[in-house]
């Protein structure tokens, strides 16, 4: 499938595969596997509850460009590349260039029991996976991100639990983790991320977690985060942090 091969800043006009956006009658049992989508604003999205969807084995590059008048700017975040909310659903072993959220869920939707693992993200402008509005049982594992400007965005998530798991990423532009609003029951483990100085608020630290919202419930361990960039490693600004487990990190 080809698209349009020019961006259209945030509105988003060239779409690749778009899922009809029902709430009473929800799209259940499709499979999209070994399709190259080329061209796109959006590669596989859909806005409403999906059930039973399984995406593999497939190539999507975006029209979104590694570069400052992208990075800079607010023009990647509409341009999902696979976005499946709902319930039992699967997203495995595809390659994505291009775009701004490389995988995601979407708002105003039950996002239950949805996985997302090895897939390799070469250039996300904005998050590697936008796990905003998760609810329980999601998971994000064993993928490889070679240029994003966050792993992973949970803004918030809802009760968890929420796993976050084994996935290298190497070149980040702002902090590694996104944990706003009122989250709890995310739990990251094992992952390993080396990055340098970045942009906006990621600049100057290797994490920086502010003060959006109570972290209630949540686990950090066995990670290694390697900054090579100026200013300080972390910064954990964020309240209601009981109970915790932070620990084993390098």
């Amino acid at each position: 499938l080809e698209g349009s091969k020019i961006d259209s800043n945030t509105d988003a006009k060239s779409r690749g595969i778009v899922f009809w956006a029902s709430e009473k009658a929800p799209q259940r049992r499709v499979t999209i596997r070994q399709v190259t989508i080329e061209g796109v604003d959006m590669g596989i999205v859909a806005s409403a509850d999906t059930q039973q969807l399984l995406v593999y084995d497939n190539t999507l590059v975006g029209n979104n460009q590694w570069g400052k008048d992208f990075l800079e700017s607010n023009r990647t975040w509409n341009d999902d590349g696979i976005r499946v909310p709902g319930q039992g659903n699967a997203v495995f072993n595809n390659t994505l260039t291009g775009f701004g959220d490389s995988l995601a869920v979407n708002d105003g939707v039950q996002n239950v029991g949805i996985h997302f693992y090895r897939n390799e993200i070469i250039a996300s402008g904005d998050d590697a996976f936008e796990g905003d509005y998760s609810v329980r049982n999601v998971t994000f594992y064993d993928n490889r991100v070679h240029n994003a400007m966050t792993l992973v965005s949970f803004d918030p998530v809802y009760g968890g639990p929420a796993f976050v798991f084994r996935n290298i990423a190497i070149n980040l532009g702002r902090s590694p983790y996104k944990l706003n609003d009122k989250n709890t029951g995310h739990f990251l483990y094992n992952n390993t991320v080396v990055r340098t100085n970045g942009t906006g608020s990621g600049a100057g630290w290797g994490w920086n977690q502010s003060n959006n919202g109570p972290l209630v419930a949540w686990g950090y361990r066995n990670n290694i985060l390697i900054y090579r960039g100026t200013g300080n490693l972390l910064a954990m600004e964020a309240g209601g942090q009981d109970p915790i487990d932070f620990t084993h990190n390098a």
